[in-house]
């Protein structure tokens, strides 16, 4: 129901060269989790989930991209923010398999999700076209 994309090891390497292990340990925990745990899957298409702190993670559609027809949502999880960890998980759902792929890993404040300039940006779109046809 849900995978990682192969580009996810590029921002594992980034994680784990640029910040600590304790956060490195905690996104390899945080992978596990939402790859093992099936009532996860139930909220990552509920946008505005957990915004309100009560939950253990926050899910939105990244809107601009969803209204142009990409199925692109983001999913911050509540305690790495709390220890100024702020990254984001970037997944698809794919319609026709009923799965959730997660595409990119980033910090926040290295993505710009309005700027089609954005690198991080460009290898999502890129990966989604070569992988899925999207």
């Amino acid at each position: 129901m849900l995978s990682f994309h192969q580009d996810i090891r590029i921002d594992l390497a980034a994680i784990k060269a640029n910040d600590s292990a304790q956060t490195y340990a905690r996104i390899l925990a945080l992978m596990r989790q939402m790859h093992s745990d099936p009532s996860l899957a139930d909220r990552l298409l509920e946008h505005g989930f957990g915004a309100d702190k009560r939950r253990e993670f926050s899910v939105s559609k990244w809107l601009a991209v969803w209204r142009q027809g990409k199925d692109l949502w983001r999913l911050k999880w509540w305690d790495l923010e709390a220890k100024g960890a702020r990254y984001r998980f970037v997944y698809v759902y794919l319609h026709k398999e009923g799965r959730f792929v997660v595409m990119a890993i980033v910090k926040r404040m290295d993505f710009d999700y309005d700027n089609p300039q954005d690198a991080i940006r460009q290898r999502i779109f890129k990966s989604l076209s070569q992988s899925y046809g999207l």
